[in-house]
């Protein structure tokens, strides 16, 4: 959720999402200020579905594997070893890098006690919403260039392991089932094959 939610703040112009963050970092009152994010937050998901960028063919959501099966929309690594320097090897490097920020952003989440109690929340809308303001005021906070409130970034051992621990989970979740969808399946080699073309010097 978090990469969807900065993905879609880059379609807002620069110009106009600095307006917009310094006005809701002017905020004194925190209450007003959760009012202003969830807001904003709506009528940037309402912007995305009516302009048809939401989930299009042309997005993907990048999941790490914990447990997540492969979807045309849903991108997970490949499995198992790969040949150094391959298409796959490529792919996975790119789609690690772009979960790091996305796991920094969780944890920062969890430290603030916003995914601890959602168990205690009376309806899973409720959950979501206060999901996507935690969100929007964690960007709000990159947007100021403010790391204090937020978790340290990981190290490469600390990934090395998050990433192995997700591989075991990733096989128990076979285990239970998830169909293999296979044009995702050739989906993601078209996109690592593009990627390693974008690599190759002309």
């Amino acid at each position: 959720m978090v990469h969807s939610i900065l993905s879609q703040l880059k379609t807002t112009s620069k110009r106009t999402r600095a307006a917009e963050v310094h006005n809701l970092s002017e905020k004194t009152d925190k209450a007003s200020m959760l009012d202003e994010a969830i807001e904003y937050l709506k009528q940037l998901q309402l912007q995305e579905l009516e302009q048809g960028k939401l989930l299009n063919p042309a997005q993907y959501l990048v999941a790490d594997g914990n447990g997540y099966p492969l979807l045309r929309w849903l991108m997970v690594p490949f499995e198992g070893p790969v040949v150094p320097g391959s298409p796959e090897a490529h792919f996975n490097t790119a789609h690690k890098a772009m979960c790091r920020p996305a796991r920094r952003a969780v944890r920062s989440l969890m430290g603030w006690g916003a995914i601890a109690r959602l168990h205690e929340e009376e309806s899973p809308r409720a959950a979501v919403t206060c999901i996507g303001t935690c969100a929007m005021l964690h960007n709000v906070l990159l947007a100021r260039e403010d790391y204090s409130a937020l978790a340290p970034e990981e190290g490469e051992e600390e990934a090395e392991t998050d990433l192995g621990a997700m591989q075991s989970r990733r096989d128990h979740a076979a285990e239970e089932g998830f169909k293999v969808d296979m044009r995702a399946v050739a989906l993601r080699s078209a996109l690592a094959a593009t990627m390693n073309d974008w690599r190759t010097p002309a």
